[in-house]
């Protein structure tokens, strides 16, 4: 029987089954296995995604078993997203700009790396809050991983302006100067600043890329803004996703605004890995579906 998948077809027998995974460190807890084999029953695919977790010092050896005619590829967690770039034989136009990889695709023993990060979010503002980020101005709270695939999706999506807030201010300079593009329209803060009041009421996209409001921090309980501060015409990202409705989202919804989960994010960069894969339209609400199940089951 032959298989197609993307532009490639191997031969399989009845219990052979493509081989696809997540690379990384401290994985146990990782939830793309339960929404991906998801995605590859529902699409009828014989493959199975696991957790790969490894050192460093493997990386390489592990990258190369990924050319195997059974293998459609991996994601690429942290802390290989950065070295795993340097091991493909290809990658696309994001991830060069970017300089990490969280995808790597198997064509035929050729490997090309793409970061779904940054495709992901933008997906997920367009298809889930129905929000156009041509023009709009940002408020970013963050200067780490997370805000730079949301700032780098919406520089490429021409909008107005991006504020940045952390509590470091010069992290927040050396994301802009890796960006190496016109830099007018960002603007720096401290996340402790009074003015943050005055630039969060004229937002339009407000996203928390740090880790406040996450679950078992030190800063569980906390929101680094208050209802009064969150305009009500807004829409409000939090990239955190345990608890699925964080302080921050919750003073959102006191405030009238809309809100996205950070489920959404990472459902959404793992619907473009699918795609990337298998050239097939991922069933997102199954998808979502299912990893909200398995919160659910944690109590």
């Amino acid at each position: 029987m032959i298989l197609t998948v993307k532009k490639f077809e191997i031969n399989y027998k009845r219990n052979d089954l493509y081989q696809v995974g997540i690379f990384g460190e401290k994985l146990s807890h990782s939830l793309s296995p339960v929404f991906q084999n998801v995605a590859f029953k529902y699409c009828q695919i014989p493959a199975l995604y696991e957790v790969w977790e490894f050192s460093k010092d493997e990386l390489h050896e592990r990258v190369n078993l990924l050319r195997k005619p059974n293998s459609l590829g991996a994601n690429v967690t942290i802390p290989y997203k950065e070295l795993a770039y340097g091991m493909v034989d290809d990658l696309d136009g994001t991830a060069k700009q970017i300089g990490a990889i969280n995808t790597i695709v198997n064509n035929s023993g050729k490997l090309k790396g793409y970061n779904t990060d940054v495709s992901g979010f933008i997906r997920s503002l367009k298809e889930i809050a129905s929000f156009d980020p041509i023009g709009k101005n940002v408020l970013i709270l963050g200067a780490g991983g997370a805000a730079r695939a949301a700032i780098f999706g919406l520089v490429n999506e021409k909008v107005n302006s991006i504020t940045i807030a952390n509590r470091t201010v010069d992290r927040a300079v050396k994301l802009i100067n890796d960006f190496g593009v016109n830099q007018e329209i960002f603007s720096i803060l401290s996340i402790y600043d009074e003015k943050i009041s005055e630039i969060s009421l004229r937002s339009d996209l407000i996203i928390n890329a740090t880790s406040v409001g996450m679950k078992h921090s030190s800063m569980e309980f906390e929101s680094l803004l208050s209802p009064d501060q969150i305009p009500v015409n807004c829409v409000v990202y939090d990239i955190v996703y345990n608890p699925l409705i964080t302080p921050l989202l919750k003073n959102a919804q006191e405030a009238g605004a809309e809100i996205i989960q950070g489920l959404w994010m990472l459902i959404f960069q793992g619907v473009d890995s699918f795609e990337l894969w298998t050239g097939k339209s991922a069933p997102v609400q199954n998808m979502y579906q299912k990893a909200m199940e398995h919160f659910k089951s944690l109590g």
